[in-house]
């Protein structure tokens, strides 16, 4: 029976899960705990007319897993993630010329920290604001809005 002659995708993966064997090979892939036959998932994705490329190799910056990359000007903006690090999260400047130059690394502990590291780092490129990462950034409080 062909993938075209299920009614719905979750017969389609119900037919497909208990026609694979548990033992992955070349030609079997797990994707969100699910395992498939390639040929198999890709007459599916085929269908829903939906497309799957494999994943690059992760980038790696002095030990840290890019997460993510933003691209403001001709500058690249990265947060990294090393679970084994004291401080296991950070960004990076780089450059679109030689994205390789990994600069002016700025190192957390929070996760949230680094985050919006990341965005005002971009954002400060973006709008040729001045960003201090060594400042704290607090709204200016006004008293008469406590009252």
């Amino acid at each position: 029976m062909t993938v075209d002659s299920y009614d719905t995708i979750e017969e389609q993966l119900s037919t497909v899960n208990s026609q694979l064997s548990t033992d992955r090979d070349e030609c079997h892939v797990e994707i969100n705990g699910e395992m498939y036959h390639i040929c198999q998932f890709a007459e599916i994705q085929a269908r829903i007319g939906s497309t799957v490329e494999p994943e690059a190799e992760p980038e790696l910056v002095g030990g840290y897993r890019i997460t993510a990359r933003t691209f403001v000007g001709d500058k690249i903006f990265k947060m990294g993630h090393n679970p084994d690090a004291v401080q296991p999260y950070a960004t990076w400047q780089s450059y679109k010329e030689n994205p390789n130059r990994n600069d002016w690394g700025h190192y957390w502990s929070d996760k949230s920290a680094a985050r919006t590291d990341f965005f005002r780092r971009a954002d400060a490129e973006r709008t040729g604001r001045v960003y201090d990462h060594t400042v704290a950034y607090k709204k200016p409080k006004n008293r008469d809005d406590a009252r």
